[in-house]
């Protein structure tokens, strides 16, 4: 599912760009920030393939224009060096530095054309960046903290917590349901029962009669689950 992020601080106008999105793809997973702030918080949780951000964040500053300031900082993100950004504003000032400086996919002026948006979108969604799904990020203690995804062997519960299990560490990170996690960590991450998911690539052997998994690297056997055992099967295949 391609993770679109919506930079609007009008909530009206917010909500008419997230309906004009799902129309070119009714799947994504559409996150709305309203100010500069939450919008890098969301960009450093999820996984963002399209971003379309308004100029103006700020009506209330004279001059604002914390949505080209909010793409000049991802952009020293490596994952987001190349993703697409939409630049929807009423201004035309900032069209040249939007352009050359921080690599805009394009320049949508208000008052906007639906289809002319849609067209944009429906180009900027082909795009695939090199650098996606790479890393894992999560918020502990008002800290934003990354992991490598191909470093992860697999993620179970623990308490209140969630165990990260790497090649030759262990990382603890706050409590995510499985289910989300699964989702967020495919194609490569499957559910193996109700409170693990494992990684594909690390798996050595499966016992379907016994239900467990060798998974290189872990000295564990994971259990899978009798629920979840037709699904892990379909994840594998």
């Amino acid at each position: 599912m391609k993770g679109i992020l919506i930079v609007e601080d009008k909530q009206t106008a917010a909500l008419a760009l997230e309906k004009i999105v799902r129309k070119e793809c009714d799947s994504a997973n559409v996150y709305i920030a309203n100010d500069l702030e939450q919008a890098l918080t969301i960009a450093m949780m999820k996984e963002i393939e399209l971003m379309l951000v308004d100029v103006v964040l700020n009506t209330a500053k004279k001059d604002d224009v914390s949505g080209i300031e909010f793409v000049s900082k991802i952009r020293g993100v490596d994952k987001y060096r190349f993703v697409p950004v939409i630049m929807v504003t009423s201004l035309e000032d900032p069209r040249m530095i939007a352009y050359e400086q921080l690599r805009c996919f394009s320049f949508i002026e208000k008052p906007y054309d639906e289809e002319r948006i849609r067209e944009v979108i429906r180009e900027a969604l082909k795009y695939k960046s090199p650098y996606a799904n790479e890393k894992y990020f999560f918020k502990s203690d008002g800290i934003i903290y990354s992991i490598n995804k191909n470093e992860i062997l697999y993620i179970q519960t623990a308490g209140k917590n969630m165990q990260v299990i790497l090649e030759n560490d262990q990382m603890d990170i706050p409590y995510v349901p499985i289910k989300k996690l699964a989702v967020e960590l495919m194609p490569d991450f499957v559910q193996c029962s109700r409170n693990c998911i494992v990684n594909k690539n690390y798996i050595e052997h499966i016992d379907v009669v016994n239900r467990y998994i060798k998974v290189k690297g872990s000295r564990e056997k994971l259990v899978i689950g009798r629920s979840a055992i037709n699904n892990f099967r379909g994840g594998i295949k």
